[in-house]
């Protein structure tokens, strides 16, 4: 801005440990800290229940002690450029079967003394966490899943098709595919994710978020997730992940 010729700079957003305090135990959201170093150094329950890890045991870990390599390296990039240059950062990303929104914040190094970052997540769009804007939305592809882990590329695309009130044909006629085909895809989607009904599987989506991305994000992570899943397994898994056989990815 600029006051009578003078031009002063706007302090960028930090959060200090009096914020930290404020932002802890807000119901609906998952918050924690990582150093410059990407380590965990505070985590609230709520995080720690998200990743199904006790507490203590997230204390001191990195993003590659609780996500496969390929997961970990696309949040470590954004996490690094958030220290890097003091901006926030917003995402949208797919993990353990769920549609999250994460906002990544710089800290105030003089009040934490050390550099890093406030990491906050929650279900939800990004309209839920910040303001209005022309920007382009941002999305991770390398998403984790837990049950859907089951699911076969081509089944989390029908999944996708059956979130958005597509009929057998439709999606038959977008994935330039047979009808038999697609029935059979929505018969194993069934039987792997313990459904019976169509209506029963579409609720399973929408709960979920699978609508809420576009047809293009959607096949981005899709493409993500198979990449993820045929990476070496965390040392920490961050959710009650499948312990069955390794998945189809066709």
């Amino acid at each position: 801005m600029q006051q009578r010729g003078i031009q002063i700079e706007a302090k960028p957003f930090m959060v200090t440990r009096d914020a930290l305090n404020t932002i802890a135990g807000v119901h609906g959201l998952a918050a924690m800290v990582r150093d410059e170093e990407l380590r965990v150094r505070w985590c609230d329950d709520a995080f720690a229940s998200f990743c199904d890890i006790p507490r203590e045991k997230l204390l001191g870990t990195t993003l590659r002690d609780i996500l496969p390599e390929p997961a970990a390296r696309e949040r470590e990039a954004v996490i690094r450029e958030v220290i890097n240059t003091g901006e926030p950062a917003t995402f949208l990303q797919f993990g353990c079967d769920k549609r999250l929104v994460c906002r990544i914040l710089p800290l105030d190094s003089e009040s934490f003394g050390y550099r890093g970052v406030l990491c906050i997540v929650r279900e939800g769009d990004l309209a839920d966490i910040e303001e209005p804007t022309s920007k382009p939305r941002r999305v991770l592809r390398t998403a984790y899943l837990d049950d859907l882990a089951l699911l076969t590329k081509s089944e989390l695309r029908t999944l996708y098709d059956l979130a958005l009130g597509a009929s057998n044909n439709d999606i038959a006629e977008r994935q330039f595919r047979s009808v038999r085909t697609i029935e059979n895809h929505v018969e194993s989607i069934h039987r792997k994710l313990g459904t019976s009904t169509r209506s029963a599987l579409v609720r399973f989506a929408t709960e979920r978020g699978v609508h809420g991305f576009t047809p293009q994000e959607w096949d981005l992570i899709v493409e993500g997730a198979s990449e993820t899943r045929r990476a070496p397994g965390p040392a920490i898994p961050p959710c009650h992940t499948h312990r069955g056989p390794p998945p189809a990815v066709n």
